[in-house]
């Protein structure tokens, strides 16, 4: 089970992942996860689909019916905004479209079957008439062309690192605080956000807040902080 790996936290150095992810509908979790098991610089590689794959194929049976017959995939930036929501960094993404040829539209059914690829859990329980089958058939062929018809796969390749390190000593209000942070977020708790922080011995002023959240936006030299974000609670 990818969302529940039976391995310690910290504990591997890289994962690969091939043609798999497309098939876990909480990638949210799925990239938790990962990160969980990750070591400290650790690394996960990946390939995925992305949401034109089968295209002529969803084309072809939205002139039939409106039932969902292919599976929906994830667009590439979606994923990245996963991983990065997940703690991982420096995520690259990148695409390549490939087609494949078949002589007949059975041909290419009888392909996705063979990989378990013909599941959709969305998909109507109820049975198919013949007419709207032989409708979807005549739509898909529109698109043959030199006498074989394409079926598009959009094939998605990413990468990312789990970084984690302390910072060491944040100076506030003359009091030491110690915290863990990734290169993306970290949590400080404060009673006074009527104060200034020090990191890395570049200060930074903050006016009132109360308890709502400084976002980048609302620290004006956010850039002396060396793509470190800080969340006030």
């Amino acid at each position: 089970n990818a969302n529940h790996l039976p391995l310690a936290d910290n504990s591997v150095d890289i994962v690969i992942s091939s043609l798999m992810m497309q098939w876990c509908p909480n990638l949210k979790q799925l990239f938790s996860e990962i990160h969980r098991v990750l070591k400290n610089d650790g690394l996960i590689l990946f390939s995925t689909f992305g949401p034109d794959t089968l295209k002529e194929l969803k084309k072809s049976w939205s002139v039939a019916d409106n039932e969902t017959h292919v599976n929906t995939f994830i667009d590439m930036h979606d994923i990245g905004d996963q991983m990065l929501g997940a703690g991982f960094v420096s995520p690259v993404m990148e695409m390549e479209t490939l087609t494949l040829t078949y002589q007949t539209v059975t041909d290419l059914l009888r392909d996705l079957k063979a990989i378990g690829a013909q599941t959709v859990d969305t998909r109507s329980k109820s049975l198919m008439g013949k007419d709207k089958f032989q409708l979807m058939i005549k739509m898909y062929e529109s698109y043959r062309q030199d006498g074989k018809l394409p079926a598009t796969y959009e094939v998605v390749y990413g990468h990312a690192w789990k970084k984690i390190s302390a910072i060491g000593e944040i100076n506030l209000n003359n009091s030491i605080h110690k915290i863990e942070r990734t290169f993306s977020s970290a949590t400080l708790f404060l009673d006074n956000l009527n104060t200034t922080i020090t990191i890395d011995n570049e200060e930074l002023g903050l006016k009132e807040f109360s308890t709502q959240k400084v976002t980048k936006e609302q620290i004006p030299d956010l850039a002396k902080m060396k793509t470190f974000i800080v969340w006030f609670n």
